[in-house]
């Protein structure tokens, strides 16, 4: 694994592995606004592969607002091939002791 941050800044660790003998790189950072739209698309494809593309009903407007708005409700990281996001991991907080 190697740390280092990006021409953007932001922090990221790469990973560094072999795959039938072809070296590969995958990097993982912080979400940004501007990763939304690939996220979503990650989303609606294992929602087709779910058979179930009607269940996500999220408009991407939302999506954005409610993890980049003035209240955000989600966080996430990403994972990229190049310059391309291949995963994601979305993550949201919620505390309670009891229902």
């Amino acid at each position: 694994m190697v740390s280092n941050v990006n021409h953007n800044s932001r922090p990221v660790n790469s990973f560094i592995f072999s795959v039938n003998k072809i070296k590969v790189e995958i990097k993982i950072r912080k979400a940004v606004r501007e990763d939304c739209g690939s996220i979503m698309k990650l989303v609606h494809e294992l929602a087709l592969y779910e058979r179930a593309p009607e269940q996500v009903t999220v408009s991407p407007e939302h999506f954005m607002e409610s993890g980049f708005g003035e209240k955000p409700v989600w966080e996430a990281f990403v994972a990229e091939m190049g310059d391309e996001v291949v995963g994601f991991a979305l993550y949201y907080i919620r505390y309670s002791t009891w229902k």
